[in-house]
């Protein structure tokens, strides 16, 4: 029996989230689930206000573009959890929408959020981030245009108690970067990090932030480690690009991906990191 090689199959490495499984939440405009091409995104036009979804290969094969038309600009309605537990990141209020397109052609490095308005609400993510000793993970790709306020990447709170709050990660002050806020229900202080690195403006990093040992990462490398006090905290809003609150401390940058574990990934750390950067060439 004779063989006949008629060409050469390149290797594919599985999808992110089918190598690293168990996410609470994961949102991005590429795909992270493997063969299957979900919606990533549904997007309003400005010309005629009018709705639709693409997938991560139409964002970027130019589908989503040519559908919001050139000099026309394209807002997130809703940003889909890839997980696949349904925690979509929404915002109705036209206003508030992040812009996926921006005079016919789509934003590069990710959403943006305008500084003053853009924020997206994921109020499901709330019973992940409520409890006592929570060990959340998270991972994200994100940038600022200005490096000295403080700006809300990914940020849980309590609508009624102004003091409980799960903050995985905000840019805060000028050259540095804010770890994390964790306070319980009765408003004491149980931690707090500061990592402070300088930021350069206008690139994405990929920011690390595990909660469980209080372990801040930047592009791969260690910031800080500072073991967390366990603490029971009572979440119920939380917001991409902004205080959960909803009324002030905007991001004025772009959020690329966001990716959310309820649990401790300290043992994967570094591969996850790998994965992200083998596609966003980051550092």
């Amino acid at each position: 029996m004779s063989w006949i090689i008629t060409g050469t199959q390149r290797y594919q490495p599985a999808a992110l989230l089918d190598q690293f499984p168990g996410a609470a939440a994961a949102y991005s405009l590429r795909n992270l689930v493997g063969t299957s091409n979900p919606a990533v995104v549904r997007v309003r036009r400005d010309s005629d206000n009018t709705e639709q979804d693409f997938t991560a290969t139409e964002v970027s094969d130019g589908t989503l573009a040519a559908w919001v038309g050139a000099g026309n600009n394209g807002f997130v309605r809703i940003w889909y959890d890839q997980s696949g537990n349904a925690r979509n990141a929404e915002q109705a209020n036209t206003a508030s929408q992040p812009t996926v397109v921006a005079s016919g052609s789509v934003v590069p490095g990710g959403l943006l959020f305008n500084g003053s308005s853009s924020h997206l609400i994921a109020d499901s993510l709330s019973s992940v981030f409520s409890g006592a000793n929570r060990a959340l993970s998270y991972f994200g790709v994100s940038q600022t245009a200005i490096a000295a306020t403080y700006q809300p990447v990914l940020d849980g709170r309590n609508s009624i108690n102004s003091n409980p709050i799960q903050a995985p990660f905000a840019y805060r002050a000028t050259n540095s970067n804010y770890f994390q806020q964790r306070r319980n229900d009765n408003g004491d202080l149980t931690n707090n990090g500061i990592g402070s690195y300088a930021v350069t403006l206008n690139l994405s990093q990929l920011v690390t932030s595990l909660m469980g040992p209080g372990e801040l990462r930047v592009n791969g490398t260690q910031l800080l480690l500072q073991p967390l006090v366990g603490g029971q905290v009572t979440i119920d809003r939380v917001s991409i690009g902004a205080r959960a609150e909803q009324g002030f401390d905007f991001l004025n940058g772009k959020i690329a991906e966001i990716l959310v574990y309820p649990a401790d990934q300290s043992a994967n750390k570094v591969a996850i990191e790998s994965s992200i950067n083998a596609h966003y060439n980051i550092f």
